[in-house]
């Protein structure tokens, strides 16, 4: 099972600005993430991110796990599943599904997670040419210094820069 993290990223570091504000995420980025949420058919986000999707949620072509303690939140539709499994545990649902991919699309919190407990194979990111006052970073909590090895990196539309890193074991 493949977990690939995918984020919109200010230049400074930042997924989400204040009040977890995305209004400055491009087009051209929203794009590339759609192909990539049909491509990998399962993808993991925290609460927070859940909420602040609003009327994108649920993300189409895809089964979308939201990872919440609130246990009231917790049920399970045909593609939409509210859980507080472990990330190993979401690894395991995804595989018995029959995904070989998991798209891991935030927040901050819930990519320390998957970082902490080093389950994730490959970090996609795309750099947005802004720098956010503050809000929320890439990793929130992250335990240890984690090594990556380049793998590509494209220049897209409105400025953005895609980098792509494999996540070194």
């Amino acid at each position: 099972m493949k977990v690939l993290l995918y984020m919109a990223i200010s230049v400074n570091g930042y997924i989400a600005g204040l009040g977890d504000d995305t209004d400055w995420v491009s087009d051209t980025d929203w794009s590339v993430f759609s192909g990539m949420v049909r491509e990998s058919g399962f993808i993991v986000m925290g609460r927070v991110t859940y909420e602040a999707s609003g009327s994108d949620f649920p993300y189409e072509g895809a089964i979308n796990v939201v990872i919440t303690r609130d246990k009231s939140k917790h049920k399970q539709e045909e593609d939409i599943i509210f859980t507080d499994r472990t990330p190993k545990e979401i690894i395991q649902m995804a595989t018995e599904k029959g995904y070989d991919q998991i798209l891991l699309i935030g927040g901050g919190q819930t990519n320390a997670l998957f970082m902490n407990e080093r389950l994730v194979d490959e970090i996609v990111v795309s750099v947005h040419p802004i720098m956010l006052a503050g809000g929320v970073h890439l990793f929130e909590g992250l335990l240890k210094d984690v090594n990556l090895k380049f793998k590509s990196m494209n220049q897209l539309q409105e400025d953005l820069v895609q980098l792509n890193y494999t996540v070194v074991r």
